[in-house]
């Protein structure tokens, strides 16, 4: 079944632009960084804790970490095992275990 996207659907599907902000003890909000033009009109407001926004970026220092091995020389020659391999080394180190 092929799905066919009309125009009007695809401006539906356009991504709402985000604003970061503060939020002061007296429930002021404060723009992070300059914004040419805020429209007029209505916004939905996303509260995040602190915690959240710290795993956010470790979560995105990781991904900047996995890329850059991903895109160097040494993963790129890294030595491959067949799947059977894999399993009968798996395998024989379970075997392995003293279980006294």
């Amino acid at each position: 079944m092929r799905l066919h996207i009309t125009q009007e659907i695809k401006q539906e599907m356009t991504m709402l632009p985000t604003i970061e902000v503060d939020i002061d003890s007296k429930g002021q909000v404060h723009l992070v960084d300059p914004v040419d033009h805020l429209p007029v009109g209505r916004a939905l407001l996303t509260l995040i804790d602190d915690k959240q926004i710290k795993q956010a970026n470790e979560q995105a220092g990781l991904a900047k970490d996995i890329i850059a091995l991903l895109k160097t020389k040494r993963y790129a020659n890294r030595p491959e095992s067949r799947q059977t391999e894999v399993e009968h080394r798996i395998s024989s180190l379970r075997n392995d275990w003293d279980l006294d």
